[in-house]
């Protein structure tokens, strides 16, 4: 159920700016996955470890970008457990990053 307008427009403030630094964080993980993968020799079929990897990698990021459009979508209170329980999912390096992010900002 969403929250009245007044209320809805203060949460938003809120949840919007962690969903854009999250999603920041991982476009700048991905980009450079997507750069190499680019500029990787031609590898051999399912014989090239780093390659496959990359491809891993960039499967898991596309992933949690469309989570965050899912996310996106909610209302604001919604987000707020969204956010939370997405950052709780992340490996430790990443969710200590965003959750310093989103102390910072606060």
């Amino acid at each position: 159920m969403r929250n009245g307008p007044m209320e809805d427009g203060v949460t938003d403030q809120m949840a919007n700016p962690a969903l854009r630094r999250i999603r920041a964080h991982l476009q700048c993980l991905k980009a450079p996955i997507d750069r190499q993968i680019r500029e990787y020799p031609t590898p051999i079929a399912g014989c090239d470890a780093q390659f496959n990897h990359l491809l891993e990698e960039r499967r898991r990021l596309a992933q949690d970008l469309n989570r965050l459009d899912a996310i996106e979508q909610q209302s604001a209170s919604e987000q707020r457990r969204a956010v939370d329980a997405f950052l709780a999912g992340l490996d430790d390096a990443n969710r200590e990053l965003l959750t310093e992010q989103k102390d910072t900002s606060a």
